[in-house]
This record gives C-alpha cells, sequence and structure tokens, in this order.
C-alpha cells in the first residue's frame, strides 16, 4: 500500500488510489482484508524501557481470525472478564472463555441513571482502594455508547484488583443534568451491584452460566438463494443467440425489442443452465410442467455451454440434443459471454462480493428491463408467480415485502444511485457495457438536473476516448459543454478528441475557447501541455509547459513537466536539469527523483551518463518506497546494471516484474522484460 495523504492539500499519488481499486477488487471477491494474520494480545509491562509485550499464544488468543471486534464481559459470572471476538468471516462469533486462575479480586457495577439518561452514559465511576502496606489508589471506568468497531461493550463496569486491596469508597460523576456527584459506600468485593443515580448500591448476584465445550454446528447451505431488490438496478440491452444461432437482443428498456416496438409488458425470466447440469434439467422439467400457470411471465432458457467468443461445434449440438430430450415451451438459446458478464456484473451491485455463478441461476425482470430478483439454485414456481407479481406491479411499501421482519428503514438515507450500474460495469473492465448504459440513462432523458446529466456526458466522453471513438468523444464533450459553457477544461478534453479526430481546425478552435475561459494562464499552459502530451505531440507540450513556467516561475509540477518534454523531444541535457530543478523545489516529487535516476543510468550520451549519481538516488527512492514500486525498482536495476552490477540488477528486475504482475501493470511488464534479459547477459540498458 502507497503511502497515504497526510492532509487534504497533498496530491493523492496514482499508486495509492490503484493500490485502493485493487484492495476493494480482492474484498469484492470475498477475500480478507488481514489474510491469514493471526489475531494479538499485548501485556501493558508498565516500564519506559518496554512498555509491551506480545502474550498472544501463552493466552491462547492468536487464533486465525479475520477479527473486526472484540468485547470483554463477564459472560460466566464468576469474576473474570470473557472474551466475545466478532469476525467478517466464519466463524463470525467466537466465545473464549478465561479460566484463568490468578489471585485477585473484583467487583462489578450498572448504573442506572435518573436525572441523567437512563442507560448512564458518559457517567464516569472511580474506585478507590487501599493496600496492606497503606498505599492507596484510584482505578476508573467509563460508561459508553457507540465505543467498538461492529460492537458494543457492556454497561456494565468491571473492576479488577489485587488480592491484598480492599475498597474504601467509590465516586460517581453522573452526567448532566442531576447532582455532579454521588459518593458510594458499602461495597463488597467478589459481587455484581446495581446502582441508581441518588441511590444505595443493591447486590444483583445471578447464577453463573454453564456453557457445554463442543464443536460449532454449521447449517448445511439451502439448495435455494432468493434475493429481491427494494432498489431495482437497469440492465439494459441483453444480447444472445437463437437456437438457429442468429445474434438478437433482449432489449431491457420498456420492453422494446432491438427494432424499437413493444416486445412485452410482460416480466422477463432469464435463466441460465447447462446441458451437463442436472438441477438445470430438474428445474425446467418443472417449470415446463406448468406453463400455463406461468403464461404471465417470459421464459428465457440461455445455454452457458457456449458462452465464449467462438463456441465448439460439439458444445451447440448437446444444447439442442438435451432441450430436444423433453419438452421446452418457452424461448431458449445460447448465452452470449457479455450477457453473462453483464448479470453477474449487476448481481455484484446488488450483492456484494461477488462470486462464481453457480448453476441454475436466473433473474426476474420487470417489463421496464430492471433487475428485481435474483434466483440462485432452482427457481420454486409458486414463489416465482409471487416474484412475478411483485415485479409487475411494485408494492406501495416495497420494504415490507422483500424484509423477512419488521423494522424501519434507511432507504430515504440512501436514495438510488442511477450511476452505480455505470461504475460497477467500469471498475470491473466492462467499457463496452459501460458505454451503452451510459447511452441508455441518456436516451432516455434520465437525470434530474444538469450536475447529473453533465457527469454522464463527461464519463462517456472518456469511454468513447478510450474505445478509440475520437468522433463520439467529441460529439459527448459538446453536449456536456452545452450544460456547462463556461468549463475550459471541457473545452481543453474536447479539443483533445477533435485533434485525435483529424480535425485541426476545430481543435485548435477549442483550445483557444479554454485559454478565454481560463482564469490565469500558466495554469491552463500547463494543462494544454498535458494534452498535448497525451497525444503524443511533445513539441507542442513543451512550448506549452514553457510558456506556463515563464507565467508562473518556480512551479516544480510544471518544471518536471518541462523536462519530460524536453526527455521525449531529444534533449537530455534540458531533461537532466530540469528533473533535478524540479526535485530541488520540491524534494518529495518522487517521479522527478526517478527519471533524474533513470536518465543519469540509461542515457545514451556518455558526456551526460553519472551511473554512480543514479544509484545512490535510485537506492534511497527504492527506501522510501519500501521497495513496494515496480517502476522505481526497474530504475534501480538500470543503475545496478550501468555500475556492473549486473547479479543486482537481475534480481531487481525479475521483483519488479513480479510486482507489476501483482498490480495488473502488463505495459510495465512487456518494457523490463527485454532489459532482464540484458542484464543476465551482462550489458547495461542505454537510449
Amino acid at each position: 500500500m502507497a503511502h497515504s495523504p497526510e492532509s487534504a492539500a497533498e496530491t493523492v499519488p496514482g499508486e495509492y488510489t490503484r493500490n485502493w481499486d485493487a484492495l476493494g477488487a480482492l474484498i469484492a471477491q470475498g477475500k480478507s482484508f488481514s489474510g491469514r494474520e493471526r489475531n494479538a494480545a499485548f501485556v501493558n509491562l508498565g516500564t519506559p524501557e518496554v512498555s509491551f509485550a506480545t502474550a498472544s499464544g501463552a493466552l491462547h488468543l492468536d487464533q486465525i481470525d479475520d477479527s473486526r471486534a472484540v468485547i470483554p464481559v463477564d459472560w460466566d459470572r464468576d469474576g473474570d472478564l470473557d472474551l466475545w471476538y466478532a469476525n467478517r468471516t466464519g466463524p463470525r462469533l467466537r466465545f473464549l472463555r478465561n479460566d484463568v486462575v490468578a489471585g485477585s479480586r473484583w467487583i462489578a457495577l450498572t448504573l442506572e441513571g435518573r436525572a441523567a439518561n437512563r442507560d448512564a452514559v458518559g457517567a464516569r465511576v472511580e474506585l478507590t482502594l487501599r493496600a496492606t502496606d497503606g498505599t492507596e489508589r484510584t482505578l476508573w471506568r467509563r460508561v459508553r455508547a457507540g465505543d467498538s468497531f461492529l460492537s458494543q461493550t457492556p454497561k456494565t463496569l468491571h473492576f479488577g484488583f489485587r488480592e491484598d486491596e480492599t475498597i474504601i469508597g467509590a465516586v460517581v460523576r453522573w452526567p448532566a443534568p442531576g447532582p455532579p456527584t454521588q459518593v458510594v459506600t458499602g461495597l463488597e468485593p467478589g459481587h455484581h451491584w446495581h446502582l441508581a443515580e441518588g441511590g444505595a448500591p443493591v447486590k444483583r448476584d445471578r447464577p453463573q452460566l454453564t456453557l457445554a465445550a463442543g464443536p460449532a454446528a454449521v447449517p448445511e447451505p439451502p439448495e435455494t438463494v432468493r434475493a429481491p431488490l427494494v432498489n431495482r438496478l437497469p440492465v439494459g440491452p441483453l444480447e444472445y443467440f437463437t437456437l438457429q444461432g442468429d445474434k438478437t437482443v433482449l432489449e431491457g428498456s420498456a420492453g422494446k425489442d432491438a427494432a424499437g416496438k413493444i416486445a412485452t409488458t410482460r416480466p422477463v425470466l432469464v435463466l441460465f443452465w447447462a446441458s451437463w447440469c442436472p438441477r438445470c434439467a430438474r428445474e425446467m422439467k418443472l417449470l415446463a410442467a406448468r406453463s400455463r400457470e406461468l403464461a404471465g411471465v417470459r421464459l428465457l432458457a440461455l445455454a452457458v455451454d457456449t458462452a465464449k467468443a467462438d463456441p465448439e461445434p460439439a458444445a451447440v449440438e448437446d444444447v439442442r440434443r438435451a432441450l430436444a430430450s423433453h419438452p421446452w415451451p418457452f424461448d431458449a438459446g445460447f448465452a452470449a459471454p457479455a450477457t453473462v458478464r453483464t448479470l453477474a456484473t449487476v448481481e455484484a451491485r446488488a450483492l456484494y462480493p461477488e462470486q462464481a455463478l453457480p448453476l441454475p441461476s436466473a433473474y426476474l425482470l420487470d417489463p421496464e428491463g430492471r433487475l428485481a430478483v435474483i434466483y440462485h439454485g432452482p427457481v420454486e414456481i409458486d414463489t416465482l408467480l409471487r416474484d412475478a407479481a411483485f415485479a409487475t406491479t411494485p408494492p406501495a411499501d416495497p420494504e415490507a415485502t422483500v424484509f423477512p421482519f419488521p423494522g424501519r428503514s434507511a432507504r430515504s438515507l440512501f436514495p438510488p444511485d442511477s450511476g452505480g450500474l455505470i461504475r460497477a460495469l467500469r471498475d470491473g473492465g466492462y467499457l463496452d457495457d459501460a458505454r451503452s448504459e451510459l447511452r441508455r440513462l441518456l436516451d432516455g432523458g434520465s437525470g434530474e438536473n444538469a450536475a447529473t446529466r453533465g457527469s454522464w456526458l463527461r464519463q462517456l466522453a472518456n469511454l468513447e476516448d478510450e474505445a478509440g471513438e475520437a468522433a463520439a468523444a467529441a460529439a459527448a464533450w459538446t453536449q456536456a459543454i452545452a450544460l456547462s459553457p463556461d468549463d475550459p477544461a471541457l473545452h481543453l478534453a474536447l479539443g483533445a478528441s477533435l485533434w485525435k479526430a483529424q480535425r485541426p481546425e476545430d481543435a485548435g478552435k477549442a483550445f483557444a475557447r479554454a485559454a478565454t475561459l481560463a482564469p490565469s494562464p500558466a495554469p491552463f499552459q500547463n494543462q494544454l501541455g498535458k494534452v498535448w502530451q497525451a497525444l503524443g505531440e511533445h513539441a507542442r507540450a513543451r512550448d506549452a509547459f514553457a510558456a506556463s513556467l515563464a507565467a508562473a516561475p518556480g512551479s516544480a509540477e510544471t518544471t518536471f513537466n518541462l523536462a519530460v518534454a524536453h526527455q521525449f523531444t531529444g534533449d537530455p541535457a534540458r531533461a537532466l536539469e530540469g528533473y533535478a530543478t524540479a526535485l530541488k523545489l520540491d524534494p518529495a516529487l518522487l517521479e522527478s527523483a526517478n527519471n533524474l535516476a533513470w536518465l543519469l543510468a540509461t542515457t545514451g550520451n556518455k558526456a551526460l551518463r553519472n551511473p554512480p549519481r543514479a544509484l545512490t538516488l535510485a537506492t534511497k527512492l527504492n527506501q522510501t518506497t519500501r521497495g513496494q514500486s515496480p517502476i522505481v525498482l526497474n530504475t534501480l536495476a538500470a543503475a545496478q546494471a550501468a555500475t556492473g552490477d549486473f547479479a543486482a540488477a537481475t534480481a531487481t528486475a525479475t521483483a519488479a516484474i513480479t510486482l507489476a504482475h501483482a498490480t495488473g501493470a502488463s505495459s510495465l511488464i512487456t518494457e523490463i522484460t527485454p532489459r532482464l534479459e540484458s542484464y543476465k547477459k551482462g550489458a547495461a540498458w542505454t537510449e
């Protein structure tokens, strides 16, 4: 994990956000945040030399659990504190009974407020003790609320003390209103006491609980999982192939087909099955047997045997043979990979975390093409009939229909987010599906305000640009500008797309318009330089960065950007000078240090090459990044090779490739691989 920003004003490095995205993706797959790291317990030694010592194993507290909370409570009422763990994964709860026999005494006190709040939250109890040698000390506890993550400690206050100590008295400081303090006497050790505000303590001993030891009973998983959705998610068009092999679309918007005609006003059940799945065959026979009752539902069975780009003919024949073996009076076809991917992505949005698609699985879409119910395992027919009514005519109170128990809903605090599916598709790498969903939202006139629509247009423009559709991106930027005509960033983006679409005159007009809207020339020229750099126009980028620096000298970022432009335009001397200057202006600018070290190690200009300095810079940079940056390791390997240490260079480059694999940086792997081969042959890398 990259270093966390220390302030809101600090620039967040891309590596930091990418690592958080990668971590979120792992957790979405059901992985653990802490892996198989054991729980830890520490003993307070109370010495200045060593404050704490680990006692995890000695106390049997080092379970390999993905724990989130620990609650100390005298559960068995024997005077010592036992522990409850709350875990993210199984076992969700773990109880550890404290059977340690030690020379100690104890007292427990439960408070009840009268003038103060009834639970006495905020009250503080100070217990004064005197030892046999005459020394005194005071222990204190406070009643808290909401003090733990995913848990709440008990309101009972527990005090433990030595056998040679006796209770002198206690002072309760009640939260306002009411008397500020109350002196309490008559407390005897070894008991639970109840104290009402202003009253005398009352002994409240209860019998000990008997907890039988034994293995935890793990219930069998249900055969069918049903998940109705309160907030229905739009699905969009779903591609599939007919049994004759023709490509068609189950249009998700308003039940329309590909020609724009109303296809159905019924809900649609999309059923995924496979020819080799016996549970699928049993389910389809039961559905077929009650086809008359299901006339109000359109059933579409899509075989996943062929859900690949190039389906094997044998798999196609297996599906046709399986359908011919028993009557199927509903629609059927072959699932397209995009359809399986889209529904799995929408499901992951609704049912976190992601998981493999079980068979059979089914998705009930309402007549408007929104996902209403998810089924894993065989669908029970009577349940499907009730769900079809639920999907067609949503009840006035959907929570009461969906939730298995009564209660108050927080739905008003979390309004449906139409862009949530788009983010899920984009983050999952399904860019074509994200573009289709954005177009559907925009074409349908969705979006309550201009800000929402403008956000969707920006996302669509960026996705079109990533797909290489420069003209479509320019069209989206133009629509976004119509909503925010005075935003210079939009005009810059439009200019970039127009340039890619080979419309240089129009691009120039867009850049000129952005310049007139920019509040000051220096930031605009710096941003324009970045645009030219992204377009591969490095000479134009160099001129823009130079103009920015002339308007506002002393900017570390612009100095760095200009150095990069000099490097791309074949001027390593000025690039080296720029990187060194940027590093002096901002020592925390790691990219400048890395580029400086790389150029010193690899430049083909022998007069400028300085391998020892490159090695010093790269080594320090690798220490700063804790050896966790594949880009820095790549630079360090080049510096090691430049100084003749090819064994170290080989090991470092190998480590860089390993890290690049872990972070999904495939382009970096492509760059490092030939360099690694060069180091293995005893040759430095030069450019």
